[in-house]
């Protein structure tokens, strides 16, 4: 088919009529602004809703990689339908609409990709945002919680994220509260950090590694630390430690120490 055989007559019967002032209409650039268009008044006819369809299908068939003929042509198979455009969009269209778009959004570069806010914008975000909270009587699901899990698992912060953390919290005072929750989340079995090294399986981060030998000074095998060996060994963690730190001289028939 010669799209632009159609579409240069579909603008030629827009242009030699006058369409009465109780008829629905909308405008269109006859040439799109993002082909070099302007709003000249030469450059804009009115259109019923279904030519305005028609006229972008066209500009579509004519463009397909053009990316903002594609978001506009999209727009109207899928965006706010007004209540006077009445016209429908056949399943083999829009399918292939909504596959171009797809395919475009994922070639698109990131908007803010190599940019930075000036220091006016983040002072107007920080205002707007000032004392707003997304997150106001919300809870995330346990299975939120499990995502969030999984993926911080086994990520590191680099130096500089962590000096950026330590600056940004340097002599902010905490309430009271925040104390106590932070008190009680470091006490016995509730500790946060227990339960992480017991979900995760990691070393305690002060934790040394461990060499085990015979009596006759044998070399056994290299323990992660001392918990973990008495665990594995079903032995008394006190006495390995108590070799670990030269107070005796073995440890469940073998001897201990650090590496």
């Amino acid at each position: 088919m010669d799209y632009k055989k159609h579409y240069d007559f579909l603008m030629g019967k827009a242009n030699n009529r006058e369409l009465p002032k109780d008829v629905y209409s909308e405008k269109h650039h006859i040439l799109p602004k993002c082909l070099g268009g302007n709003n000249n008044k030469e450059n804009v006819v009115k259109l019923l809703p279904k030519e305005h369809y028609i006229a972008h299908l066209l500009l579509f068939r004519l463009h397909p990689n053009n990316q903002k003929l594609v978001f506009a042509f999209w727009m109207m198979c899928n965006g706010n339908r007004k209540k006077n455009r009445k016209y429908v969009v056949s399943g083999k269209i829009y399918e292939e609409i909504r596959t171009k778009f797809i395919e475009i959004v994922k070639q698109r570069e990131p908007f803010f990709k190599g940019k930075q806010h000036t220091e006016e914008s983040k002072q107007k975000n920080r205002i707007a945002h000032l004392g707003k909270s997304t997150w106001d009587g919300k809870i995330h699901s346990e299975e939120s919680k499990k995502k969030m899990r999984e993926s911080a698992l086994g990520k590191k912060l680099s130096e500089e994220t962590k000096n950026k953390m330590s600056q940004f919290w340097k002599g902010k005072p905490k309430s009271d509260e925040t104390k106590n929750k932070m008190s009680e989340s470091s006490k016995g079995d509730g500790n946060n950090y227990k339960r992480f090294l017991e979900r995760t399986g990691l070393p305690h981060a002060k934790s040394k590694p461990v060499l085990q030998y015979s009596l006759d000074g044998e070399f056994i095998k290299e323990w992660v630390n001392g918990n973990i060996a008495s665990k594995d060994l079903n032995l008394s963690y006190k006495s390995i430690n108590g070799c670990l730190r030269e107070k005796q001289k073995t440890s469940g028939g073998y001897i201990w120490k650090y590496k």
